[in-house]
């Protein structure tokens, strides 16, 4: 004769079986290691903008009283600024030495544009030769509907005193903050004077 067992049912004996099936697929997904590619999508704010006038002239490139250079240190601070805001802003860069190069980085919210001409930004950046601080200021256009954030960042110059007009640079300067713009000025380097190091290698 024959003895079948009911104990435990059939309805046990298929759950015991699931749970197990289930064990052993969730080990080999564990040991596969997967992972979520999740895009994360920064707010986008349109009602700010950033303007960084960068000096490229001869002395923020060559002078060393910054490591490893006025102009290499000033870069990787506006780098490291740019991957530090906690959303998308329209930014340009507008190296300028003798005369501005509004045309270099024109407004743009792309983060990794914004890094890669400020990464290839050097003394070749700019139209002329020299430090016209008031030139940097000439066709600066802002809007009034936005806030306007401009940084100038220069270790100014000696020809300054020459070239620059500071009654025309004022009157820019009313014009500009009149368009609902504040202008903040980073100055770069020591108060002492120092050597302009001229190197075979490469500047950067």
């Amino acid at each position: 004769f024959s003895f079948n067992s009911n104990i435990p049912s059939w309805r046990a004996r298929i759950s015991i079986a699931f749970i197990k099936l289930s064990a052993i697929a969730l080990i080999v997904v564990g040991l596969a290691e997967p992972y979520y590619n999740s895009v994360l999508i920064e707010p986008k704010y349109k009602n700010v903008r950033l303007y960084f006038l960068l000096d490229v002239s001869g002395s923020m490139v060559h002078a060393e009283d910054v490591s490893p250079n006025r102009l290499v240190a000033v870069r990787d601070e506006v780098i490291n600024f740019n991957k530090s805001l906690d959303g998308r802003y329209e930014i340009s860069v507008v190296p300028f030495a003798g005369s501005p190069n509004y045309y270099y980085c024109p407004l743009t919210y792309s983060k990794t544009i914004i890094d890669t001409m400020l990464s290839k930004v050097g003394p070749d950046a700019a139209p002329a030769l020299g430090t016209n601080i008031g030139a940097a200021f000439d066709e600066l256009e802002v809007k009034a509907d936005v806030v306007n954030i401009i940084v100038l960042i220069t270790d100014g110059g000696k020809e300054d005193s020459d070239i620059v007009n500071r009654i025309k640079l004022l009157e820019k300067v009313e014009k500009i903050v009149k368009k609902n713009s504040k202008i903040y000025t980073v100055g770069v380097g020591g108060d002492k004077a120092t050597p302009l190091m001229i190197r075979d290698k490469a500047w950067k």
